[in-house]
């Protein structure tokens, strides 16, 4: 019993350290970070996450010095290394070592190394003083915010720790962690801030073999994690709804990457499905309640009847996808905010209704 208290203790403890660095970061760096995120259309929330992720909204924000970086620098400045992330000898030749151990130092609420002032054209000071956010963000914009702005948010992440868009972050929680935190600053959205559709869906085989134009579609991407924005509701061609759906558990954590049709898989399932059917479904005494019934239209996922695979609402007690986003997985089942859910109560008298799932 002592040890099950510590563990709540623990986890109470740890969600308020959580509320305070989110906190922070909007008292400290939120109306700066809306401002120049506006300027360079960047996402704010991401910026927030990123701010959260390097120095939990401290103001001011601290230092990290980078002791492989500086023998580089100093390789680069006796000219036994050619370069160094661009760096070039003529650029740092007459440097102090305080001064090269500064530049490998870095800086600022985005923790952004000081030797970028450089490419830059500011001084190091302009990365951690009074415009450290416009300074970052201007080299955020500079460096991916190509990236940014398709949404593409943990490549960007992986380029912001380790300079490249694949790269492995020393904090193997890194962007799950940022696409959590992008969630929390990203909450005053709603579904009826409206995504366009992929192409994926409306340049499949699927939309021509079953006219998916013409019908209520619910469509979901799998190829996105669960932490962003990844299912639209269609009715006649118009997106009218997006919002956060769940993946099964063992298809993968953050992002799906595996999918079954097998029973007891607990893994997503891809492909086409119907649904036409919304009733008070006692099969499980879990699954009590209002559900809609899917049934797989192809060999991927005709098992979906059997495997109980449905649209059904978080439980009660865990309410894990809402319009602030999803933090858990499933067994299997797409489960939906209740905005979601009531829209589709709100169709239920339409036939011919579908949901399609790619990756």
């Amino acid at each position: 019993m002592k040890n099950i208290v510590k563990f709540i203790w623990f986890i109470l403890l740890l969600s308020s350290c959580n509320s305070d660095q989110f906190s922070k970061t909007e008292s400290n760096y939120g109306v700066e970070v809306e401002k120049y995120a506006k300027e360079n259309n960047i996402s704010a929330p991401y910026l927030k996450a990123l701010i959260s992720l390097e120095c939990s909204g401290e103001m001011p924000a601290g230092k990290r010095f980078e002791k492989g970086v500086y023998e580089k620098l100093k390789e680069v400045q006796v000219g036994s290394r050619l370069r160094y992330d661009g760096i070039s000898k003529n650029q740092i030749k007459d440097c102090s070592d305080v001064a090269i151990r500064n530049l490998a130092t870095s800086w600022g609420p985005f923790q952004i190394m000081g030797y970028k002032c450089i490419d830059l054209g500011v001084k190091i000071e302009d990365l951690r003083g009074d415009d450290a956010i416009k300074w970052g963000v201007t080299w955020i914009n500079k460096e991916y915010g190509g990236y940014l702005r398709k949404n593409a948010f943990e490549q960007a992440f992986r380029i912001h720790n380790t300079g490249k868009k694949d790269g492995v972050t020393y904090d193997p929680n890194y962007v799950e962690n940022g696409l959590d935190y992008m969630q929390r600053f990203g909450a005053n959205q709603s579904i009826f801030v409206v995504q366009d559709l992929p192409e994926k869906f409306t340049n499949s085989h699927y939309a021509t073999k079953y006219n998916l134009d013409q019908h209520l579609v619910i469509y979901v991407d799998f190829s996105k994690p669960r932490t962003q924005r990844r299912l639209w509701v269609v009715e006649n061609g118009q997106v009218i709804a997006t919002s956060f759906v769940s993946h099964g558990q063992n298809s993968g954590f953050i992002k799906p990457t595996l999918f079954s049709n097998e029973l007891g898989s607990k893994k997503s399932s891809l492909g086409i499905y119907s649904f036409n059917h919304y009733l008070h479904y006692w099969k499980r005494p879990k699954n009590k309640g209002y559900k809609f019934i899917l049934n797989g239209l192809e060999s991927s996922n005709d098992n979906a009847f059997v495997r109980n695979v449905i649209i059904h609402l978080p439980p009660n007690y865990n309410k894990y996808v809402t319009e602030k986003g999803c933090f858990g997985n499933s067994d299997g089942c797409f489960v939906v905010s209740n905005e979601i859910f009531e829209l589709l109560k709100s169709k239920r008298s339409i036939k011919n209704t579908y949901l399609l799932a790619l990756n």
